[in-house]
């Protein structure tokens, strides 16, 4: 079945904050001027107002409660855009999307999930984004990137074969170390991973063998890079 995903959208906020659900007291007042500037949301361009593809450009479809560090208690219903990158709010008169030049922290009530946005490196480029943090402790955070990319149609080439729909398609999530000074992605390919981590190698290839961890499972990824960060090998 073929989603219908809609780009399009016509904002238009007004000064009353009822789009926001209130939970407890402590509100911080600014929210309510922060979604009146422009300066702070995008509004999405027209001439992508409908696209018609199977799969979702989101890793969620449906809004769910969230709250950002910088508005206190103040709840939200948001989503994450994994296709173009953006959180985005639902509003009364629309959804807007975030600029990614804010520094935000942003935690879904459910899962727990919190996403916060870094700059980083990639191939030689300066890039802003949001990241899942998966692990902090103060000195350094792991990070995961979570992509989804969009394939266009391909058409049938000689009329016997089916040809492919257009359609939004998970890729595999990037995982990164954050330092103070720097954020580096992490291999997720043992021997690339041992490359990157020669200084440790040879402690971290035997236990790696020892806890039977394996570089590609998420949490066996955690757990190996505490290992690193955390003892002196």
């Amino acid at each position: 079945m073929k989603n219908y995903i809609i780009f399009g959208f016509a904002f238009a906020l007004i000064g009353s904050t009822s789009f926001a659900q209130t939970s407890g007291s402590g509100i911080n007042v600014s929210s309510q001027d922060f979604f009146q500037s422009t300066d702070n949301y995008f509004v999405r361009d027209r001439s992508l107002s409908e696209l018609s593809a199977e799969g979702s450009p989101y890793i969620n479809e449906k809004f769910e409660t969230a709250k950002f560090k910088r508005f206190g208690n103040r709840v939200y219903n948001v989503r994450f855009n994994a296709y173009l990158g953006d959180i985005e709010v639902q509003t009364e008169k629309g959804v807007i999307a975030l600029n990614k030049k804010q520094d935000f922290e942003v935690t879904f009530l459910q899962s727990n999930k919190m996403y916060k946005n870094f700059d980083y490196n990639e191939n030689g480029n300066l890039k802003r984004a949001f990241f899942v943090v998966i692990y902090s402790n103060g000195n350094y955070s792991i990070l995961k990137r979570e992509k989804i990319r969009f394939r266009a149609e391909e058409p049938s080439q000689t009329g016997y074969d089916k040809g492919k729909p257009a359609a939004f398609l998970r890729e595999d999530d990037t995982f990164y170390l954050k330092t103070e000074n720097s954020i580096n992605e992490i291999p997720t390919r043992k021997r690339k991973f041992l490359s990157e981590f020669s200084d440790s190698a040879k402690g971290l290839k035997a236990y790696m063998k020892k806890n039977d961890l394996d570089v590609r499972e998420e949490n066996d990824l955690v757990e190996l890079v505490k290992y690193i960060m955390d003892s002196d090998n």
